[in-house]
């Protein structure tokens, strides 16, 4: 199956919302040729990451809403809740409604502790909820968060036997049971449209004992290819303390047509407390004086804006590279060329 294959007016809502995309992949053949938008069943999905999963999960939900019925896209956290609103969006030229609740609209973007709420209390609202579409499903494997999403399918399969359910995964490890679980096909592929190479580097391979100064060699190389990086590691003080160090290391050979665009995403920074009738803290200043050399740190104790402001301006090639906690690792796309897990 193509893209030109696909009923048209989901077609056309692809082609307006999505310009970039001329046909399916390989990966995303293969779900269509397996009945995905035909049949009734249950999904689980499992293709590598940046393979496309979003978009089966679109054309499902397109296809389910012009239907007539309702759709709930659960994710595991509130930055990419905010940014998959914010994509389908716009459907809106469409006459789709777009929100976070399925209430108030047809296409609902919720994170799972909001989605289990609804499966507790929402009953009468729960039952008008037609297609459950469920990103990053390999989290139902986590100690922490797994629990809520599993009690929440179960709890919704009880309650709505009539809603279907696709689960998109990029990895998973026990595909039988979960299928068995979820009465539902499995469709897996290996497509990957970028090579994946991994490494493990060690310091004294780059004559030194500092793990940073091996990352700082992996920024400079990334100035010299115009190209982009991303740092984890294991605490907020640490995204900060990285991002400075290799900030006032780089500043010196930042590339010149930078610059401009760096000093614009530093008040950008400054801007979200001022708009908010605060004086910019101490970690605001942090932030906007790492951004001025073209790094950004990113975690749950930032505002909301700034963690947005940081995100696009990483995909408009406005910031050399961001240290993170593992939170951004979940489902928010960047275009990192490099990516380094610290600790």
């Amino acid at each position: 199956m193509s893209l030109e294959s696909l009923d048209s007016s989901i077609r056309e809502i692809i082609r307006d919302s999505y310009p970039q995309i001329q046909d399916v992949n390989p990966a995303q053949k293969a779900v269509l040729d397996a009945g995905l938008l035909d049949n009734p069943e249950n999904y689980i999905i499992a293709i590598p990451t940046a393979s496309g999963k979003t978009l089966l999960g679109v054309m499902a939900a397109l296809r389910t809403i012009l239907d007539g019925g309702k759709v709930v896209y659960a994710v595991p956290l509130l930055s990419i809740q905010n940014e998959k609103v914010k994509e389908f969006k716009k459907f809106e030229e469409h006459g789709i409604k777009v929100g976070k609740h399925p209430s108030s609209s047809d296409l609902a973007v919720m994170v799972f502790e909001s989605y289990d709420a609804l499966t507790r209390f929402s009953w009468n609202t729960l039952s008008e909820v037609d297609l459950l579409i469920v990103d990053e499903f390999h989290m139902i494997g986590e100690y922490s968060r797994g629990p809520t999403i599993e009690c929440a399918i179960t709890r919704s399969r009880m309650l709505n036997e009539g809603m279907r359910i696709i689960a998109l995964s990029a990895t998973l490890q026990n595909m039988e049971e979960l299928s068995t679980w979820l009465a539902a096909q499995v469709v897996e592929h290996d497509y990957r449209p970028v090579p994946l190479f991994k490494d493990i580097l060690n310091a004294e391979e780059f004559g030194t004992k500092n793990k940073n100064d091996v990352i700082l060699s992996i920024l400079k190389d990334s100035v010299d290819e115009s190209s982009q990086a991303m740092v984890f590691v294991s605490t907020r003080r640490f995204t900060e303390s990285l991002a400075s160090y290799l900030a006032e290391k780089i500043k010196r050979n930042l590339p010149g047509d930078k610059k401009k665009a760096f000093q614009t995403v530093a008040e950008k920074i400054l801007d979200v407390p001022r708009r908010r009738g605060s004086l910019p803290t101490e970690v605001c200043h942090k932030l906007a004086e790492c951004a001025q050399n073209g790094m950004a740190f990113h975690h749950a104790g930032l505002f909301d804006q700034q963690k947005e402001i940081i995100e696009e301006e990483f995909r408009a090639g406005n910031l050399l590279m961001i240290t993170a906690t593992p939170s951004l690792m979940y489902g928010v796309n960047l275009p990192s060329k490099n990516v380094v897990i610290r600790d």
